[in-house]
């Protein structure tokens, strides 16, 4: 079962060509056979995509499945993977975006250069990948997404809500950079850093607060009055 051919077999006997691939990544029992003896990422990823290959040989079709398959691949960072699903068929409009989501999650850099140059948007799924690689303190991952055109301001910078939340202080200060408001959303970035405890972070944000919101004040036109003689 550990060879990828064989465990190719298995799954189209046992599950068919509609729902063999969702097996690859969807059994932990398969994969902990396939992959037990494999140490490095590379190898697994090599492994998995020999398997995936030999499926679609044996006739299995991505369908239904793309969705979860190439988020499953970008996810664990199977590059090969997922070039070979992208190559099979599985279109990046329908499922690009959760791919995109999963990888920036794991900080999967090259899984998500492959995604982006196969014309995935960095603001796919309402910038969900930007708030993702923010969340769980991916800073390369946001600098890729950054440079790839994701909004930092986008749904009042709360991708900047999610990095102070997390206490990600060089994520703080590049979102700041790329534009991000640190008075948006009524200043919720520093509550949200000051709650957590996260006082770097929470001092980095409290100066510019104070003077985003004098300058947004100043741009308010002053009320009419009437004049009445």
């Amino acid at each position: 079962m550990a060879c990828p051919d064989l465990a190719a077999q298995f799954l189209m006997a046992r599950h068919g060509p509609e729902t063999a691939l969702f097996h690859v990544y969807g059994s932990p029992t398969v994969r902990r056979m396939l992959l037990a003896q494999l140490q490095s990422a590379a190898a697994r990823d090599a492994a998995t995509d020999k398997l995936v290959r030999h499926l679609l040989r044996l006739g299995a079709t991505p369908g239904v499945q793309a969705r979860f398959l190439l988020a499953a691949a970008a996810g664990a960072g199977d590059t090969r993977v997922v070039r070979t699903l992208l190559r099979a068929g599985a279109g990046v409009g329908g499922c690009g975006g959760r791919a995109l989501v999963a990888a920036a999650s794991g900080g999967h850099l090259t899984t998500m250069e492959v995604l982006l140059s196969s014309g995935v948007s960095a603001r796919a799924e309402n910038g969900a990948a930007l708030l993702a690689a923010c969340k769980h303190g991916q800073l390369p991952a946001a600098q890729l997404l950054l440079r790839g055109g994701a909004d930092p301001r986008a749904d009042g910078s709360r991708a900047l809500c999610e990095a102070a939340a997390s206490g990600h202080l060089c994520i703080v200060v590049t979102l700041l950079a790329a534009g991000a408001q640190a008075s948006a959303r009524g200043g919720m970035a520093l509550r949200e850093a000051q709650q957590a405890g996260h006082a770097a972070v929470a001092e980095a944000l409290r100066g510019l607060v104070g003077a985003q919101q004098t300058a947004a004040a100043a741009l308010v036109p002053a009320p009419m009055t009437l004049r009445v003689n």
